[in-house]
């Protein structure tokens, strides 16, 4: 039984006091949290009045907030059809189509907002936020700037002004701001967790003190928890005191994990069912038009050395490094959970649009990677549509991926299995048998590359690597921390600094606190 309020039969309140009354009880469920509840309230309120822009407008954000956004852009196209200057639905709208990933329809709505209220400080976020998913990081920068200065003490503008300067590699500057902003706001969690990135800490470290305050009056969030978890483990990290950093890293991740509602029998069915296509896959032969575009995709394990190994070619003069791209993720899971007839047709249109992703993001350079960590998953489907693709798949000491993975807050939410150790490894396992099946299926396309090799003796890997591409040696692979191109990955930092060995043993810091976890994980 709901409880949305309750218009009495022959009553003499008019209809438009009953929609009022309706909109009100949704509002005020919404605000509380109560979504169920203030679903079945808009729904109500839009029988009785199917053209209320604010409950469609409001109906929307609660769409798009439980990851409804067909639902959500439908309601929300509704309420901009019937008042097209209205400044919350279109910013809410394009909102919506970011998440969607379509940028440049999400940008025009955002500069609608501007055009209609320039002094709208939160449009010009927003527009931030969308350049800044499109690696548009000096466009994102100027937009910040404007919205601070509408709010000068915006602490969400001022925390994503931090970030992109991360990602422009201006450091220091990222970490100035960055501290203003838990000046303003003690309790935020977020840029506790990047300070904690950006800075190695010292005994007695106020910021380090005041995590721990946080922490332990647990007044927070679970999310807000986490990250300040994670924040404190790379604190006692920085300190050598790895008992406590461990006990930190394991209480976000439990958080995290909970929070995901991550089941590891998923990826289970998922891998399963990547087989059953893949010889399914096999049966038929595409033929392909040519085409001046070469990509190279580099796959892995997270934290396994794939930007590093995108900066070294990208470094080079006839590379393109695009980045991670989703494309592959969102068009194969689809494919593969919907167990659809594949056709000829079906791998051609795939190569088309995915051809055309790539001219969005370079229309000069001939070869482009790709360095989406998980589209090992969907090389079976990528050398159906692109033959002449090269894959490079980087490896690194088992152990010390799965460290890295547990150690480390993702803020995406597909990385689930990296929150358990059990899970953890178990995840590894199942990728190391998938990419050993890909390597005997189509191992002329795949290039095997070991982070320890590549470290220990750089040059002359690198000259194997350009060498399987098809490409001339260039010196300025040699220093991937000079190439100017942008990273926006977790890897940022190290990336920026000259190869360098060492990184793959430090989970040993840790061996003893693991319970034997890694004892099955494959020898190096």
């Amino acid at each position: 039984m709901n409880n949305l309020v309750k218009i009495p039969r022959n009553s003499k309140i008019g209809l438009e006091e009953k929609t009022q009354l309706l909109l009100k009880s949704a509002v005020e469920r919404h605000q509380n949290g109560q979504l169920e509840s203030a679903h079945l309230a808009y729904e109500e309120l839009l029988k009785i009045d199917p053209n209320n822009i604010i409950g469609l407008q409001l109906y929307g954000v609660l769409a798009s907030q439980v990851n409804q956004f067909e639902v959500a852009l439908n309601l929300l196209n509704r309420s901009v059809s019937l008042e097209p200057n209205y400044v919350d639905a279109l910013l809410n709208r394009g909102t919506v189509l970011q998440n969607q990933q379509r940028y440049e329809e999400a940008i025009a709505d955002f500069n609608r907002v501007i055009t209609i209220q320039p002094n709208y400080a939160e449009a010009y976020f927003n527009r931030g936020n969308a350049r800044r998913d499109m690696g548009q990081f000096e466009k994102a920068l100027k937009d910040y700037n404007s919205a601070l200065l509408l709010k000068p003490n915006y602490p969400d503008a001022l925390a994503n002004s931090a970030r992109t300067l991360t990602e422009l590699g201006q450091f220091q500057h990222a970490l100035e701001i960055y501290n203003k902003v838990i000046a303003i706001d003690a309790n935020r969690a977020d840029a506790h967790r990047q300070i904690s990135i950006l800075k190695k800490y010292k005994t007695h470290d106020k910021q380090l003190l005041t995590m721990e305050r946080l922490v332990k009056r647990n007044k927070l969030t679970s999310e807000e928890i986490a990250q300040l978890c994670y924040g404190l483990g790379k604190a006692y990290d920085d300190l050598g005191e790895y008992d406590k950093a461990f006990l930190y890293f394991q209480k976000g991740a439990t958080l995290r994990k909970k929070l995901l509602n991550y089941d590891i029998s998923k990826d289970e069915i998922l891998f399963s069912m990547i087989k059953k296509r893949a010889k399914k896959l096999n049966n038929f032969s595409v033929v392909h038009p040519s085409t001046v575009i070469t990509p190279i995709f580099i796959v892995g394990m997270p934290r396994s050395g794939t930007t590093l190994i995108e900066q070294i070619l990208s470094s080079h003069s006839m590379v393109f490094g695009a980045g991670e791209l989703p494309f592959w993720g969102i068009v194969c899971k689809k494919l593969i959970y919907e167990n659809a007839v594949l056709q000829k047709n079906t791998i051609i249109n795939i190569r088309e649009q995915y051809l055309a992703a790539l001219k969005k993001v370079t229309a000069k350079s001939l070869i482009v990677t790709d360095k989406m960590p998980h589209n090992f998953l969907y090389i079976n489907f990528i050398l159906k549509a692109f033959p002449e693709a090269k894959i490079i798949h980087c490896s690194r000491d088992p152990a010390a991926v799965c460290w890295s993975n547990y150690a480390h807050y993702f803020s995406t939410n597909g990385l689930g299995y990296s929150y358990d150790l059990k899970d953890l490894v178990s995840y590894y396992h199942m990728y190391n048998k998938l990419m050993k099946f890909w390597q005997k299926t189509y191992q002329p396309s795949i290039f095997d590359i070991k982070y320890e090799n590549l470290v220990a003796a750089p040059q002359k890997e690198i000259r194997k690597l350009l060498q399987f591409i098809g490409l001339e040696y260039q010196i300025m692979c040699l220093y991937p921390e000079k190439n100017k191109r942008l990273v926006g990955t977790a890897s940022q930092q190290q990336v920026m600094s000259p190869i360098y060995t060492g990184s793959s043993k430090k989970w040993k810091n840790y061996a003893c606190f693991l319970e034997g976890h890694f004892k099955t994980l494959p020898k190096n």
